[in-house]
């Protein structure tokens, strides 16, 4: 059973919560269809930098590719938030690029979780995803008017009790064997969000630190990018997300979007 202490609430998430933009503005609900998209339309009605929007269960989550997310109440961090950067269109990877160093530092710092980024947008420990990442934006001619990013992190969610989604998904409480403090998890993804938005002007910083925690550098993997395969060895990333992908023949393929697996 869920402790009420751990319930996911603005006045549990303001005590301590020393940022200086992300969450100044909080929505919370207890069910929601998507937290991207009551995000998105609060953008539009010009919600400020920095505002997040978190649920304690989503009715119509989703992840990239429209793949559909989907967890029991009050188990997980399901939250988007809205950031209104100083970017070109050219630089969003950028914003996916911090929220995937924060959600990597939350997790060691909260359980000492040692978690790898899996281009483009997936957090792992070990073989298994524990996060995913998906960042939408709205940009017009010369500009970004808004960026959404949604972070779903699988926290207290006995993962092991599912046959299909335990073989390619893992939680922060089978990894350690017991429960973790959603509050203070949360707490400490929206400082480190803080910390790093703030320094977003960075990007060859921002580059390095992701490239620093991104699990398959250097390894052989296999891209699956619509009807197309392609193996090789991953040598990087361009600061604007591209994967970078060395073939048997030498060639080095730039990759704009696709799956990831490491070949075994």
């Amino acid at each position: 059973m869920e402790s009420p202490s751990d319930r996911i609430t603005a006045e549990l998430i303001f005590q301590n919560l020393q940022t200086k933009i992300v969450g100044k503005t909080l929505h919370c609900f207890d069910s929601i269809d998507s937290t991207n998209r009551r995000a998105k339309q609060l953008a539009g009605e010009g919600a400020p930098d920095g505002t997040v929007v978190v649920a304690e269960h989503q009715t119509g989550g989703r992840g990239r590719l429209s793949r559909s997310w989907e967890a029991p109440p009050h188990s997980c961090i399901l939250c988007s938030i809205i950031f209104r950067p100083a970017l070109q269109p050219e630089d969003l990877f950028r914003l996916t690029m911090m929220a995937s160093i924060a959600a990597v530092d939350a997790l060691r710092a909260t359980a000492e979780i040692r978690a790898g980024i899996k281009w483009p947008n997936d957090v792992y420990a070990g073989e298994k995803k524990i996060c995913g990442i998906l960042t939408e934006t709205e940009c017009g001619a010369q500009a970004v008017q808004y960026a959404v990013v949604g972070i779903g992190i699988n926290v207290n969610w006995n993962l092991k009790g599912y046959s299909e989604l335990g073989c390619s998904a893992t939680s922060m409480s089978d990894v350690c064997g017991n429960d973790i403090s959603r509050v203070r998890l949360f707490q400490e993804l929206l400082r480190l969000l803080d910390m790093r938005y703030g320094n977003l002007h960075d990007g060859k910083g921002m580059h390095r630190e992701w490239l620093q925690r991104c699990m398959h550098m250097e390894k052989t993997v296999r891209i699956v990018s619509g009807r197309e395969t392609l193996e090789g060895i991953a040598r990087g990333i361009t600061e604007q997300g591209h994967l970078l992908l060395e073939s048997a023949d030498g060639r080095i393929h730039d990759i704009m979007c696709g799956d990831v697996s490491l070949r075994l």
